[in-house]
């Protein structure tokens, strides 16, 4: 996970390992991608990076 300094936006780079639900995996983290655009060609177990304009922890 990187932070850019200028804004509260992120990449975060993890294992997609849920393509029905939209679900990122970090370690122990589970991330819900399912408000933003997926490609299709992006299945389960791919790694990928996505970049979030703000990164909250409830």
């Amino acid at each position: 996970m990187e932070k850019d300094d200028k804004s509260y936006s992120h990449k975060l780079k993890g294992k997609f390992v849920d393509d029905r639900n939209s679900i990122l995996q970090i370690g122990e983290f589970r991330i819900d991608l399912s408000d933003g655009e997926i490609p299709k060609d992006i299945i389960a177990g791919d790694f990928i990076e996505v970049s979030v304009s703000r990164f909250d922890i409830y």
